[in-house]
């Protein structure tokens, strides 16, 4: 069989309940294999079985681990969490984007995003550039300076006046 996702799972477990042994070919393998036998690199569900039954008969299969009881909870599990983990990641570099894009002074001034006052912060304005006059995604960018920035090359580090408010209000 060819696995492709999660869907060969049930089949596989029928059969190896049945008693039948359970092989698996590689996809590239199948795919490359069709282009030796007609040289066509098409896919279609009429020649995969032939394709997969010559590469069975050539001995070129795998065997599938399927882990029973214990050990197959515990496989789940831990995909579930790989999965969990790149989700917070993409999550993360979103943040990440946002801020440097909409609030690009806000890592400087405040460390911990997670801090009270960050969060203060970020619930009274949670779009300071928009707030302020600042261009936005709908505004057009502002005009090019020629140090590929969008602010004067004089300025090296540019505070909101929403930041220069809470700054000296401190």
């Amino acid at each position: 069989m060819e696995p492709t996702g999660h869907y060969w799972y049930n089949l596989a477990a029928y059969l190896q309940a049945h008693g039948m042994v359970v092989v698996h070919m590689s996809p590239s393998h199948v795919k490359k294999s069709k282009e030796l036998d007609d040289n066509n690199p098409n896919k279609n569900d009429r020649k995969d079985p032939k394709t997969i039954a010559g590469l069975v008969t050539e001995g070129r299969y795998m065997f599938p681990y399927m882990p029973n009881g214990i050990y197959a909870s515990i496989r789940e599990v831990n995909n579930m969490r790989m999965r969990a983990t790149e989700s917070l990641v993409v999550v993360k570099n979103r943040l990440a984007r946002w801020f440097s894009i909409y609030f690009p002074e806000f890592t400087a001034v405040f460390g911990d995003l997670k801090a009270k006052s960050a969060r203060l912060l970020l619930a009274e304005a949670p779009h300071p550039m928009r707030e302020f006059g600042y261009p936005g995604i709908e505004d057009p960018p502002p005009e090019d300076t020629g140090s590929g920035c969008f602010f004067s090359p004089a300025d090296s580090f540019h505070v909101s006046p929403f930041l220069k408010i809470l700054m000296f209000s401190l």
